[in-house]
């Protein structure tokens, strides 16, 4: 039984959400406690800047932790290539410290992998983090689907710079 299933069906989303919240930081505790700490996989230490480069995502909460560190440890997130699924979590990043290059595109849909709940939360917490201009996007769009809807350049670049060499 997962702790979706012990909510009761009338629960507020916000209910639902301070428990995703309580599931991240148990999830951040479990993973620095066998790993020593939680790693952002695309940094480059010896640089500020993080590269986002043909990401395919994953586990919605796993990426909720990395671009909470990555935002806290003020580094520029320089995307270069294919960003989706979770990944595009990273444009929640302040946009001031966000480029793109020429092939930056951004894939968006659905959460998956949980129960219907769990995906519907996991659907808002990432349409809440997502700056207006991805909303709107989005929005324009039809909303979030099973189908990955692709962002492509063109677009990002009118509200992201691209990077300097």
């Amino acid at each position: 039984m997962s702790i979706w299933d012990r909510l009761p069906a009338e629960a507020p989303l916000i209910f639902q959400l301070v428990t995703l919240k309580r599931l991240l930081v148990a999830l951040l505790v479990a993973t620095a406690s066998t790993t020593g700490s939680v790693q952002l996989v695309h940094a480059s230490p010896s640089s500020n800047h993080f590269y986002v480069r043909d990401d395919p995502g994953g586990h919605v909460a796993l990426y909720a932790i990395k671009v909470n560190q990555l935002i806290r440890s003020n580094r520029q997130v320089r995307f270069v290539g294919r960003c989706e699924s979770a990944c595009t979590l990273y444009l929640s990043v302040p946009e001031s410290r966000a480029c793109i290059v020429e092939n930056a595109v951004f894939g968006f849909h659905l959460p998956y992998g949980g129960d219907r709940k769990a995906n519907e939360a996991a659907a808002h917490m990432m349409l809440s983090a997502y700056p207006d201009w991805v909303r709107a996007w989005i929005a324009d769009q039809g909303g979030l689907t099973q189908r990955i809807k692709s962002m492509g350049y063109d677009y990002a670049r009118q509200f992201l710079p691209d990077c300097q060499a």
